[in-house]
């Protein structure tokens, strides 16, 4: 079983850009900064804030959309 990566997304860089290259089991790391973005999880991940991240949906539709079994979000 092969062992799940951390790819961890700074600011400036796309939050769904890493749940599209992310497989599943793997953890995103999300660091401090403010990310403008609607996101759609569709595989088993974990997003984890680091240093209280702000992700904003800009009030279009769901800023955090979970479709996939046994995800978890923290931080």
């Amino acid at each position: 079983m092969a062992q799940a990566a951390v790819i961890t997304v700074h600011p400036g860089e796309k939050i769904q850009a890493a749940i599209d290259r992310a497989t599943a089991g793997d953890e995103i790391r999300i660091e401090r900064g403010r990310y403008v973005e609607n996101l759609r999880v569709d595989r088993t991940l974990t997003l984890r804030g680091i240093s209280r991240p702000t992700i904003s949906g800009s009030n279009r539709g769901d800023t955090i959309r979970v479709i996939a079994p046994m995800s978890s979000s923290r931080g």
